[in-house]
């Protein structure tokens, strides 16, 4: 679009996506032609905005990763008490708890849905 609009003389908007080895960046870019006097176009300004940084991204990847280490940190010790509970309902000795046994899995299952609503509520999907 640069070479166009040094030809006629027309703005443009448009996005472009540059890779480079570390990361991909999507950047929002806006050309301006300049004119002398006469009107003849000499040159072309672009505004390049690198939108993969701006600071709405970099909270959402900040929420995103806190979100995710907060889902492993919990769901780790909750799967491993919740298997500790099934192994101990195998247990013919422990048959009277199980009572006691039903109200762990019970709380385990609602810190789960906890963890779940809180990453759901943080990481959005498109992002």
């Amino acid at each position: 679009m640069f070479e166009a609009s040094l030809r006629d003389g027309k703005p443009y908007t448009e996005r472009r996506v540059v890779a480079t080895p570390a990361r991909a960046m999507l950047l929002d870019v806006e050309g301006t032609p300049l004119t002398d006097c006469e009107g003849d176009v000499v040159a072309v300004i672009e505004r390049i905005t690198d939108l993969s940084r701006s600071p709405d991204d970099a909270a959402r990847r900040k929420a995103r990763r806190v979100a995710e280490s907060l889902a492993h940190d919990v769901n780790n010790p909750l799967a491993a008490i919740q298997g500790a509970v099934e192994l101990l309902r195998l247990n013919p000795r422990i048959a009277e708890a199980s009572g006691e046994l039903d109200a762990i899995s019970s709380q385990v299952g609602r810190i789960e849905n906890a963890v779940v609503r809180v990453k759901d509520e943080l990481v959005d999907e498109r992002s």
